[in-house]
């Protein structure tokens, strides 16, 4: 519920929201019903897994700026109307602001995170650093999900689609395919989303099972720059 109020709070005019459910067995469709009438489109339905509710999300998707935001991540006071200002300075299709980071339901930031490119200018997404997963991505270089917002023209540049093959890295396939079409990104210095850290993620602890597919990615997009 914390995160839809996040969203439908930001006062945002030109809002289009989203909002898809696989039929939850929790009290989610409930929360849903309390919001419908805020909501755009609220799709409850089956799905095969996040990629796939992701792309049906899309399909419905009709504004010029994009993106996704989980379940259990909000956006910050503002953050829409600081994207939408961002993208109306800057010659931009992609752009990243801080993401604070919480322990589960904490209230207490224990880090914001910023991505490594430079700050106020508008700088071509560098492909071979994303692919640089030891050195760089696994670093901390470069994205937390929800702090990325992105333009239609990139999206439908890139395919229009996030790659439902993908169980984890559905989001760093979208940003390396991005970088390897082009694309021109803008870092802003606002605090924008909120990332919790909880150990019912997929990517949550020590054991790391979604680095065999960052790798895949990675070793696929590396045959391609190399064909």
């Amino acid at each position: 519920e914390e995160t839809i109020r996040s969203v439908l709070m930001q006062g945002y005019p030109n809002l289009e929201y989203i909002v898809l459910d696989g039929c939850s067995t929790d009290n989610t469709s409930s929360i849903l019903n309390r919001y419908r009438d805020e909501i755009t489109h609220c799709v409850i339905e089956p799905d095969r897994g996040q990629s796939d509710a992701l792309n049906k999300g899309f399909k419905l998707a009709t504004g010029e700026i994009l993106a996704w935001l989980n379940s259990d991540d909000c956006y910050l006071p503002e953050t829409l109307y600081r994207v939408a200002i961002a993208f109306d300075l800057y010659k931009a299709d992609m752009l990243a602001g801080g993401c604070q980071l919480r322990e589960g339901f904490s209230r207490t930031i224990f880090r914001t995170h910023h991505t490594a490119l430079p700050l106020g200018e508008v700088v071509p997404l560098p492909l071979d650093r994303l692919l640089d997963l030891d050195h760089c991505w696994q670093k901390g270089e470069f994205f937390y999900q929800p702090e990325v917002f992105w333009t239609r023209e990139l999206w439908q540049r890139t395919g229009g689609k996030v790659d439902d093959k993908l169980f984890y890295s559905m989001d760093y396939e979208l940003w390396v395919r991005m970088a390897y079409h082009n694309a021109q990104a803008i870092h802003i210095p606002d605090s924008i989303t909120l990332f919790r850290l909880h150990e019912k993620q997929k990517t949550y602890g020590d054991e790391i099972p979604f680095l065999p597919e960052l790798r895949s990615v990675c070793e696929y997009y590396q045959q391609k720059i190399h064909e």
